[in-house]
């Protein structure tokens, strides 16, 4: 469930008032050309793959933490909308590690991962990445 290719920018944009009149309209052109790339919705690509090694591949599975109860509608929503843009998938892995809910200054919730357990009982390999 993408959203459709957008024809506008997103309203949310905001443009330096420091630009003259002329940079002020080329930037709105350029947004208004890139518009379709715009989104607050994350991508995806699969061109890359992305693996991490760990020193000891020894599964760790951390308990939830409490999750505010007044954020737990929001939650299952943020969830809910994570799993039907394939931004998460459902897992049965070994490795589980929890979430923790943000408030934003405007009242929405950003999810959080935790990645205490997994620097607790194992190390990421230095110079994993090629370059």
């Amino acid at each position: 469930m993408l959203e459709p290719k957008r024809k506008e920018y997103p309203k949310d944009v905001t443009i330096s008032e420091n630009l003259t009149p002329q940079q002020n309209k080329e930037a709105r052109e350029l947004l208004q050309t890139f518009a379709d790339t715009l989104s607050d919705i994350p991508g995806k690509t699969e061109r890359v793959e992305h693996k991490i090694r760990l020193t000891d591949e020894t599964p760790f599975r951390m308990k939830q933490y409490p999750l505010p109860v007044h954020a737990m509608d929001e939650v299952d929503k943020e969830i809910n909308f994570m799993l039907e843009s394939g931004i998460i998938s459902k897992s049965t892995s070994p490795y589980a590690s929890p979430i923790t809910v943000v408030m934003k200054k405007d009242g929405a919730i950003r999810l959080c991962q935790t990645s205490e357990g997994s620097t607790k009982s194992q190390s990421l390999m230095r110079n994993q990445y090629q370059r």
